[in-house]
């Protein structure tokens, strides 16, 4: 039993910091083109779309919260429950290609940033490899490491920010 706690301990983190765990996880690489893509698609009443998927996304929140419910099992356990162990098994698998096909759009959307904006000579490998490699550290680390780099990614910023800022 003590050991189970510690482990829970492990994980938790200063309540200031989630501010910056949520904000890393909202804003990301999709900031820097999410409105060009809603107004071609969209045009001026993009806004409405927004607010509508706003709407659906915590109305699929609450069905994830009421579906976990206080056992708090993870989404492989309710599909093997809900769907049986094989479909249950091949649905938790698209689950795993999807969110593998998300990191590698994410990735190769930091590579093209890094590639435009700083390095333009660097090839791909070379920056997908020390991206990956830093992806790889921080995972492995432990969430308060992931916790930390969501932390300094937007502090950083801020001071590169303000120094150019006129007086």
């Amino acid at each position: 039993m003590q050991e189970k706690k510690g482990n829970i301990e492990a994980l938790l983190v200063e309540p200031f910091l989630v501010f910056y765990l949520v904000h890393s996880m909202q804003a990301g690489v999709g900031v820097l083109g999410f409105t060009r893509y809603i107004a071609d698609a969209a045009g001026y009443q993009g806004w409405i779309a927004v607010i509508i998927s706003g709407l659906c996304i915590h109305l699929f929140i609450w069905m994830i919260y009421k579906i976990l419910g206080p056992k708090q099992h993870d989404i492989i356990t309710v599909h093997k429950q809900t769907f049986g162990r094989i479909f249950g098994g091949l649905l938790s698998l698209f689950i795993v290609a999807y969110f593998t096909l998300a990191a590698i759009v994410v990735l190769r959307t930091y590579i093209e940033i890094v590639q435009i904006w700083i390095f333009p000579d660097i090839p791909i490998w070379a920056i997908c490899f020390i991206l990956t490699l830093l992806a790889y550290y921080m995972v492995t680390q432990g969430f308060r490491v992931v916790v930390g780099i969501s932390f300094f990614s937007l502090i950083i910023p801020f001071f590169f920010y303000s120094q150019h800022l006129p007086h």
